[in-house]
């Protein structure tokens, strides 16, 4: 491989890809990667088989050592999750196999075992047709950085997976799937951990509605919620069926801060979401029949349960509130700074620049440092675990929230910190704070969940089944989307704004602008990046409420440009979208039966919530504007 320039395999976070069975290829692993975007069980052991390698020849650990591994459940009859397994066996680690269990918790167990590595099988929040693999190290569980990605992409290139099919398993599975999931209750119910003492009844007057996305965190969250002692505990989407994120999960929230009775009655996409089916439910029930529960949560998860938002249901509105990562961690900041602000005052928050513009000013006010990184927990994560004594928080817009935890060590009973993307102890934190923060008083409360900081303006589009390789740093596409920008402020006559291109170096290839004002500095960002995890690229507004009609109409075209020149028409997905709103277009309903080897589930929810192309209610789909103009 010596002067070889090998394409990296990871994105944003490990690697994942829709995932089919070899038999269906005549080809190996990597060129079935390469060739059809798609995972199969041998690309998983040949990936997982790799690492581990890498890790005994490089000396950060010896054969026989433990390497854990662990899964979000959506590979229902183990056909890449065994492969996997076979991988570490056969490159000389003990399988340490902690089965079904949200991705926080291989990082702690990681980190109380002292293990050298760990597998998370994951996709996260992407559909239930894909999978994937997460990697944490020590010391710490640290993620790999783009070097570390770097150099395995190129070992498993260079890999001759024939030779790996043939060797042997040095070593048997060990079980610790009742130790990880005890570990993770035991971590959860520290109060340290969730800042909430023993018996202390704090969550006596709230119900919590759990939504598990079909994932990890089935059972397992609603059980802690219940110790935890709230008032009322119910579950949503906790069958392990394989239909992970299924009308359910974080991922069909993002973007959206509130949901009237109106939205709910007349948008039917919304309207499937489970979490939110049952908090208009349960929420008018109680608000007919007034008793012990002052105020009804929610708390929504991914598959392998490593982000969160909050839901709030408002009896006075008949609606419901949603709490990104950024309301999140605005409460979670101004408790801590309330609670212990020698100990943080001055201490980083980091955040990504997928955030509202005004919640680093806002917490910079409460006296913590903001710091702003690419997308990505692994950066937060490598800032944390850099200068541990000077990180206090960090969350992404998107529902991972980082905050310092504690374990013990088996070996020797010590304790170590973690920093981990948590959604059940971010989601415990942040009821803590916001119950805290408003005590007994209810219309507090109401304030604190309806805006924990004066937001800005924020708004993201999508354009899905993309050729991703058409959008990088000065090429056609990159330059036209700028043209878009520069044109836009032009045309906006927006007074003393001027557009200054950003490169961040831990992405090179996403267009940032930001948008500079004479006096007053960075006001807006402008920002244009493939997705590391899905084929998807998205365009994001961020600013003041002032220059929302700018932004939203640069966010247009920009978009309209995108879906125009990066749809990639050889994706089946894609060709099967634009027959859609073809039939749309001429009066015709689409049927599930005429689109087969297509997920039409999927592709409807992908074009109705994520692009805004179609919209559903009682008579089918129609198209929207965006939708027409695809076609036209």
């Amino acid at each position: 491989m010596a002067g070889k320039t090998v394409e990296r395999l990871q994105g944003t976070d490990g690697v994942r890809r829709p995932v089919a069975l070899a038999a269906a290829f005549d080809y190996g692993p990597l060129e079935v990667f390469h060739r059809n975007g798609i995972m199969t069980e041998e690309f998983f052991e040949l990936y997982c088989h790799t690492h581990v390698t890498r890790m005994i020849e490089t000396g950060m650990m010896e054969p026989g050592d433990e390497v854990l591994i662990g899964w979000d459940g959506r590979d229902t009859e183990g056909c890449y999750t065994g492969k996997a397994v076979d991988g570490i066996a056969k490159a000389g680690g003990v399988p340490a196999v902690l089965g079904v269990i949200p991705t926080p918790g291989v990082a702690i167990a990681l980190v109380c075992r002292s293990t050298a590595t760990a597998f998370m099988i994951t996709a996260s929040h992407n559909p239930r047709d894909q999978n994937g693999i997460k990697i944490f190290n020590a010391p710490g569980a640290v993620k790999p950085m783009t070097e570390e990605d770097d150099l395995l992409s190129a070992a498993v290139e260079a890999a001759d997976f024939d030779a790996v099919r043939r060797t042997p398993k040095k070593y048997q599975p060990i079980d610790l799937v009742s130790w990880g999931r005890r570990q993770l209750a035991d971590f959860h119910m520290d109060p340290r951990n969730t800042w909430i003492g023993a018996g202390e009844g704090l969550f006596t007057g709230t119900g919590i509605v759990v939504d598990a996305a079909h994932g990890a965190m089935a059972g397992l969250g609603a059980m802690i919620f219940s110790q935890l002692g709230f008032g009322q505990v119910t579950e949503v989407a906790g069958e392990q069926n394989g239909d992970i994120n299924r009308d359910s999960g974080v991922a069909y929230l993002e973007g959206i801060r509130a949901i009237s009775a109106k939205r709910f009655a007349e948008d039917a996409g919304i309207a499937r979401h489970k979490l939110v089916k049952k908090m208009f439910e349960t929420g008018r029930a109680l608000a007919a029949r007034p008793g012990a529960l002052k105020r009804l949560m929610g708390v929504v998860f991914d598959g392998d349960g490593d982000r969160f938002f909050l839901l709030w249901y408002d009896s006075a509105e008949d609606a419901l509130h949603i709490l990104s990562g950024d309301e999140c961690s605005a409460l979670q900041a101004a408790w801590l700074m309330q609670s212990a602000p020698d100990e943080y005052r001055g201490k980083t928050f980091a955040y990504t620049v997928e955030s509202d513009i005004n919640v680093a000013r806002h917490i910079a006010n409460l006296g913590l440092k903001p710091e702003m990184m690419a997308v990505g927990d692994k950066w937060i994560l490598h800032c944390a675990n850099s200068a541990p004594g000077c990180f206090a928080l960090g969350a992404e817009e998107t529902g991972h929230s980082i905050h310092a935890g504690l374990v013990p060590l088996a070996a020797c009973g010590a304790e170590a910190k973690v920093f981990a993307g948590n959604g059940l102890k971010g989601a415990i934190n942040t009821l803590v704070a916001a119950h805290r923060l408003a005590g007994s008083d209810n219309a507090k409360m109401a304030a604190l969940l309806k805006e924990p900081f004066e937001p800005g303006f924020k708004q993201t589009g999508y354009a899905y089944y993309i050729d991703k390789k058409l959008f990088h740093r000065g090429g056609e596409v990159w330059k036209r989307v700028l043209d878009i920008i520069n044109r836009s402020i032009m045309e906006g006559k927006a007074k003393d704004i001027t557009v200054e291109p950003l490169l961040i170096a831990d992405e090179p290839d996403m267009l940032f602008a930001k948008l500079v004002k004479a006096g007053e500095g960075h006001v807006a960002s402008i920002f244009v990046r493939n997705s590391g995890t899905e084929d998807k690229i998205s365009v994001n507004v961020r600013g003041p409420r002032a220059l929302r009609p700018l932004l939203q109409k640069t966010l247009d075209a920009a978009l309209g440009l995108l879906m125009k020149k990066m749809k990639n028409r050889e994706h089946r997905m894609a060709a099967a979208e634009q027959m859609i709103l073809e039939q749309l277009f001429h009066g015709e309903q689409p049927k599930k039966e005429f689109y087969p080897g297509v997920d039409f589930d999927r592709l409807t929810y992908e074009m109705e919530i994520k692009q805004k192309l179609v919209k559903s209610g009682a008579e089918g789909f129609t198209l929207t504007l965006l939708g027409r103009e695809c076609v036209d």
